[in-house]
């Protein structure tokens, strides 16, 4: 999905490279998007279990470990139209309430002049 959204003139080095990287062509990988999923979701129960207890995976208030996983699910979000998160509750109104946090902080600055 990332080498469709690339400058035209960033693709052929983007293939070139990605494919090189990994061993195999990149339309290889699209079959084994469903595999893939399934690992996700597996390496995804043990913070589950965090925010069984919590709205964040760090307690009641996003910290470090929060904004790392939120960038990469972010990224991913913005990346693929794949939708990761879908079907899974807990981690995606998690990534929600990510969402909000910086919708806020990015108002309180709107609101805020800084000079």
């Amino acid at each position: 999905d990332i080498h469709a959204i690339l400058d035209p003139g960033d693709q052929d080095y983007f293939y070139k490279t990605r494919s090189e990287r990994i061993k195999m062509p990149l339309e290889n990988l699209v079959p084994l998007r469903g595999k893939n999923l399934g690992i996700l979701k597996t390496a995804l129960i043990p913070l589950k279990s965090m925010l069984a207890e919590a709205d964040y995976f760090s307690g009641p208030s996003p910290l470090y470990p929060d904004f790392i996983a939120f960038g990469a699910f972010k990224w991913a979000a913005a990346s693929s139209p794949l939708k990761v998160l879908e079907g899974d509750e807990e981690i995606q109104g998690w990534f929600d309430r990510m969402e909000n946090f910086y919708q806020e902080k990015i108002r309180a600055l709107e609101e805020k002049p800084l000079l």
